[in-house]
Parts: C-alpha cells; sequence; structure tokens
C-alpha cells in the first residue's frame, strides 16, 4: 500500500507500507503548529456605494473624486464599528477620533464600478467601491494613532473636505443666479475650491503612503510619498505640511540640504500660533538636519559642516527653548554640545551638554557621548576635577573611551 502527495507545485512525496501512519502522525502535528499562524488574520469586506451631482463649472474628474469621497466616508463608518469592537477585545483603548483614523489607514480601497448618467441638466457620478479591513495591520498601527500630530492632521484633513463640499453647493446656487463678470467670478472660485480640493486628495494619498512606509517598513512607498507631496505643492505653494513631510522624505534619504529648504519654507509659511500648535512638526526637523550635516563632517572630516549644524540650530534655538516643552524628545543641545566640541568652542561644548543633560536624556548611549563631550569641555577649560568625574560617569554606563580618559587624568 502506498500514498502519494502531490506538495509546492509539481514535487510528488510517496509514503509506503508502515510508514503512512508515521508520515500522517507528522502531518498532523504540522498542520497544528503552522495552521493558525496562517489563518489568524481576519479580514473584513465592506462594499458600499457614493454619488454625487455634478453641477455647471465643475469638472468630471473632481466630480467623481468627491463621488468616491462620500463612498469611503460610509465604508470609514462601517468599518469603524469593527475596529471598536476588535479594539476592545485587544484593549486598544481608543477614542472615538482614534478609531476613526484607525479605521481609515488600514482600509485597502478598490473601485469595483463606476458610472455616469444624466440628471436634469447635469450628471450624477456614482463609484461602488470595496474596501478591505486587516486586523494584522490595525495591531502594526493601533499604537501610532495616538500620535498628536496624526490625530490633528486626519481632523485638519477632513475639515479641510467638509468646508469643500458645504462651498461647492453654495458656489453652484450662486453660479445658477450669475450672469456677466459676476458668473465668471463664481466658475473662477469654483475651479479655485476644485484645485484645492485635488490638493487635499493628494496631501490625503502622501501622508497614507508615508504612514505605510514608516509603520510597515514599506519603503518603496517614500518614493510614491515624496511624488504625492511634490504634486501638492505644485498644486497649491503654500501648503506648509507638504513641505514638512516631505522634508521628511528627504531626510530619510540622506538628503538634508534638500529637507532643510523644505523645512525652512514650511516655517516662513507657518504663522506664530501655527509654530506654537506644530511643536514636533516644525523644531524637530531643524535638529535631524543638523544631525545628518554634521555626520558628514564626521565622514568627510570637515569643518565646515559643524558651523552649519550650528548656524542651522542657533537661527531656531530662541524659539525652540521658548516653545518646546518636550526637549528630551529633540533635543538641539545634544547635537549643538557635539558641533561646538567639533570645531573646539569648549565653553559652548559645556553650555549645551549641561543643558542637554540637565532636560534628560533617555537613550544611554547618547547619555554616554554627552557625559564624555563635557568632560572634554572641562579637560579643555582646566577643570579636571569636574572632567573626571564626566569621564568616570560615562565609564560607568560603559563608554571604554571615557574610562580611558578618567585613568590618564589621575596618571593611572
Amino acid at each position: 500500500m502506498e500514498l502519494r502527495f502531490k506538495i509546492f507545485g509539481n514535487h510528488n512525496v510517496i509514503v509506503k507500507g508502515e510508514n503512512i501512519m508515521k508520515y500522517l502522525a507528522r502531518l498532523l502535528v504540522f498542520v497544528i503548529l503552522f495552521l493558525p499562524v496562517a489563518v489568524s488574520a481576519e479580514i473584513q469586506t465592506i462594499v458600499c456605494e457614493g454619488t454625487y451631482n455634478m453641477g455647471d463649472g465643475e469638472t468630471p474628474t473632481v466630480a467623481e473624486s468627491r463621488a468616491l469621497l462620500n463612498a469611503k466616508r460610509i465604508a470609514v463608518e462601517q468599518a469603524g464599528t469593527y475596529v471598536e469592537s476588535y479594539s476592545k477585545v485587544k484593549n486598544f483603548q481608543l477614542t472615538a477620533d482614534e478609531i476613526k483614523i484607525l479605521a481609515s489607514g488600514v482600509m485597502e480601497v478598490t473601485v469595483l464600478d463606476k458610472k455616469r448618467t444624466v440628471v436634469g441638466d447635469g450628471f450624477r457620478f456614482w463609484v461602488k467601491i470595496k474596501a478591505l479591513v486587516n486586523s494584522d495591520k490595525m495591531d502594526q498601527m493601533a499604537g501610532k494613532v495616538k500620535d498628536k500630530a496624526v490625530i490633528e492632521d486626519y481632523k485638519k484633513i477632513q475639515d479641510a473636505y467638509d468646508r469643500s463640499q458645504k462651498e461647492i453647493e453654495v458656489l453652484k446656487k450662486q453660479l445658477l443666479q450669475a450672469k456677466g463678470d459676476q458668473k465668471k467670478d463664481v466658475e473662477a472660485k469654483i475651479t479655485a475650491d476644485e484645485k484645492q480640493f485635488q490638493a487635499n486628495e493628494w496631501y490625503e494619498k502622501g501622508r497614507k503612503l508615508l504612514g505605510s512606509a514608516q509603520w510597515y517598513g514599506k519603503k518603496e512607498d517614500y518614493d510614491k510619498a515624496l511624488e504625492a507631496f511634490t504634486v501638492v505643492i505644485a498644486m497649491d505653494p503654500q501648503y506648509a505640511k507638504a513641505y514638512v513631510y516631505r522634508g521628511d522624505i528627504y531626510l530619510e534619504e540622506k538628503n538634508p540640504e534638500k529637507a532643510l529648504s523644505d523645512f525652512q519654507k514650511a516655517w516662513s509659511l507657518c504663522s506664530e500660533k501655527c509654530r506654537k500648535d506644530n511643536e514636533y512638526l516644525l523644531y524637530c526637523p531643524f535638529g535631524n538636519v543638523a544631525k545628518q550635516i554634521a555626520a558628514k563632517g564626521d565622514a568627510e572630516n570637515n569643518k565646515k559642516y559643524y558651523y552649519k549644524a550650528i548656524e542651522i540650530l542657533m537661527q531656531y534655538l530662541g524659539y525652540y527653548d521658548k516653545y518646546f516643552t518636550d526637549k528630551f524628545a529633540c533635543n538641539y543641545y545634544y547635537p549643538l554640545a557635539y558641533a561646538y566640541v567639533k570645531t573646539e568652542q569648549w565653553r559652548k561644548a559645556n553650555e549645551f551638554s549641561t543643558k542637554a543633560l540637565k532636560e534628560g536624556i533617555y537613550d544611554q548611549n547618547r547619555k554616554r557621548h554627552v557625559l564624555l563631550i563635557r568632560g572634554v569641555s572641562y579637560q579643555k577649560l582646566g577643570d579636571n576635577r569636574n572632567a573626571i568625574s564626566d569621564y568616570q560617569e560615562a565609564c560607568n554606563l560603559g563608554n571604554e573611551a571615557g574610562c580611558k580618559a578618567a585613568r590618564s587624568l589621575r596618571g593611572q
């Protein structure tokens, strides 16, 4: 007696006689161990429709996009019910806004069908979509939706869509009554509203692609997100956050010069209130740019990069000191101390390494490094007692250079 199995395409396995029971037993163990992994993810399928009536002055492309937006919003509401239930089982403890963000972020939308029909003197656009909600993606993204910047971004883009939908309805009614130059003015406003709507669409697309790259490890999505934000900027050169996120992608690509240009543009477009309300978006990037530029100084053994890093950080330090409330999360003091010690400006290196330590550094490796920087500055300033103290503390935290420096100053 024999059993014949076909596995992995065209490969055959033949089991004969007394080996049949042993093979089946092993197969059962394999199924028990690995089948749960294969079926652990739950995928919910949502099918829904959206419509939009296009009026005079509007374009079919944007009208179809508005119909799609309406369908997506219905899908998010339905997905939110599932996400809320799933989050309770997993004890994610999400707010209503966070549930909507999570539902929107994990949905994979496919257009199943679309058509336009004549309604009165205009057209009605109809779109049917399928949205897949993957529980595995919820597990990965649940912690990210609590990010303050993510929440604010989602709410602002939805508010922008709401304003656009309301404004376009008002403009369509005005156009029906308008004549002559007044009609041209209303048509121009409709065109401007559509352009802004499209810019918001591309911005939302860019944010999702950037999130996919950062949260799910899809590195190829960085290029797509870069393209999306570039389109936004072409449509609306005043769109400050598009510059911020494009700058983030340039940093990911190790291009701090282009990143700096985008961050400076975003800063110039932002009001004083905007700067206060977006501290993480607007303050941290300059610190990150400075670190990458300083790294070029290390790689090329060229002090001009350290001076450039100092120039960038000092330009925004006053705002950072005044408004930024969580300095250990985005520390200007550490890169300043590093650049100053590299340019042999010992008092400045000592000042900013002391500030960095005072604000608190959770990363032990960085704390060791800051202690070493301050130790060097103390030594160069002739304060060997404090230099030894810092070197020894760095040594106690595992920094061998600190150990050697402490022994050397003690004459050991």
